[in-house]
């Protein structure tokens, strides 16, 4: 065959090869472009988990502390009912300084609770939603890896 005929053909076939060397150089770097993307989201995702789960054991501790403040304020409460119990009249002279201070020591515990029950619920709330970040993101990271196991199918 004379190629002399064709002087376009060696031209064409260099087109062809550098388009094919394009397009698979293309398709390498899209491939690590996506594999970088699954690593980050996979690291952020160990991040978020690691995040969640230090908020819920905080949130346990929180709960546990407020749950033994809440006894001592039930046990003044207790108290200051036993001193207004003594008498019908009403407590008793002797009694009334001890009484004062428990009340007083009562009312004080009982703004301190409601704070601090204010405080668990806005931590309570945070940690909800750490750990719906972190769900809605191993959701997506899920999708995408089945996505890029049905493309390689």
């Amino acid at each position: 065959m004379d190629l002399s005929r064709f002087p376009f053909i060696p031209m064409l076939l260099m087109a062809a090869i550098a388009l094919s060397l394009t397009l698979f150089i293309r398709a390498s770097l899209e491939r690590r472009a996506e594999i970088q993307e699954m690593q980050a989201l996979r690291d952020s995702l160990v991040v978020l988990r690691y995040e969640a789960e230090s908020c819920r054991n905080l949130l346990a501790r929180d709960e546990a502390e407020f749950r033994r403040f809440s006894d001592r304020v039930d046990s003044l409460r207790t108290e200051v009912r036993a001193y207004e119990a003594l008498d019908d009249r009403g407590v008793p002279g002797e009694q009334y300084d001890d009484y004062l201070s428990a009340f007083e020591l009562y009312n004080e515990s009982v703004e301190v609770w409601q704070r601090r029950a204010d405080d668990l619920e806005a931590s309570a709330a945070a940690c909800t939603e750490q750990t719906q970040r972190h769900n809605a993101l191993a959701e997506e990271v899920r999708a995408r890896t089945e996505a890029r196991a049905e493309d390689a199918d």
